[in-house]
């Protein structure tokens, strides 16, 4: 594993209180670690992950020649699946989220993650929104007796490090995000588009398309979409688009959109999209342990049985 460079390492947000006055600005070192991340500000976080349109090549209502591309993608993609933990076993990234919950789009999500496949470890210090930012969870499969650590975070400070030990299915998790924090990475990623593979195998009555030249914070991608019509009770979304990197071969954004109401409009029901992603850095379980003294957590947490 390689070590972050510092100008490589060298994180930089701008991020506004709720005043939209102040910056916050933090420096954190893992101990014993060599990765470090610099939050001091020097530019904006990266806006950059609206997806740029990309331009059609194929479009199949699913003539039985043309769909061997896509199933040659997908072999790859299974290629690529059970390598994944081998080629991304540590790495950190930003990752952006938006889920529809009760009805309701809630506010773009984004946070700094670090993620170590074996044991399936995550950190994450969220950047925005501003109830939220600096809110730090950490979950490590096998420890904690099986629940994520997490701060209140938000710009005040009495309140911004009360940490609580959470069940990652439980009702508080569930009423922020409709997915499991052990449903976050890369690996994740490919899987949903291995399943969305899948249902298109047993149901083939939907539109494949392939965008090339598109693009996700200026890097290059190629875009599967999958139009599932006519509306069916079988699929829990309308239109699924996955962005796979070119150059890392591997998904970095997935997004599904709602059935179209009555008057053909169509909304955005989920979206994850991962940037800025440095592969192979070098970390320690101390980067995964809540006692850090760099992290907000209260050390003197007691977690339930």
């Amino acid at each position: 594993m390689r070590t972050l460079p510092p100008i490589i390492a060298a994180f930089t947000f701008v991020v506004l209180t709720t005043s939209g006055a102040a910056l916050f600005a933090q420096t954190h070192q893992a101990s014993n670690s060599s990765v470090s991340f610099d939050y001091r500000v020097n530019r904006p976080i990266p806006h950059s992950t609206s997806p740029k349109p990309g331009t059609p090549v194929l479009d199949m209502p699913v003539p039985v020649e043309q769909r061997d591309a896509f199933e040659q993608m997908i072999s790859a993609a299974k290629e690529r699946y059970a390598n994944i933990n081998r080629q991304f076993s540590v790495y950190a990234c930003i990752v952006t989220m938006r889920e529809t919950i009760d009805g309701e789009l809630q506010d773009m999500r984004r946070a700094l993650m670090i993620f170590r496949a074996e044991p399936f470890s995550v950190y994450l210090k969220y950047i925005t929104p501003d109830d939220i930012v600096g809110r730090e969870i950490i979950y490590v499969e096998g420890q904690y007796n099986g629940r994520m650590i997490v701060t209140k975070g938000g710009f005040r400070p009495a309140f911004a490090r009360i940490t609580k030990a959470v069940k990652t299915d439980s009702q508080m998790a569930r009423a922020e995000s409709n997915h499991s924090l052990k449903e976050l990475g890369i690996a994740s990623m490919m899987k949903q588009l291995l399943d969305v593979a899948h249902s298109t195998d047993q149901f083939p009555a939907c539109k494949i398309e392939f965008f090339e030249n598109a693009s996700i914070d200026n890097r290059s991608c190629t875009v599967i979409q999958i139009t599932h019509e006519p509306k069916s009770d079988v699929f829990p979304f309308y239109k699924g688009q996955v962005f796979i990197d070119n150059q890392y071969q591997v998904p970095v954004r997935f997004v599904c959109y709602n059935w179209p109401d009555a008057y053909g409009n169509v909304t955005i029901r989920e979206e994850f999209t991962y940037t800025d992603i440095i592969s192979n850095i070098s970390v320690t379980d101390a980067d995964f342990d809540y006692h850090n003294p760099r992290y907000s957590f209260k050390k003197d947490l007691k977690i339930p049985d």
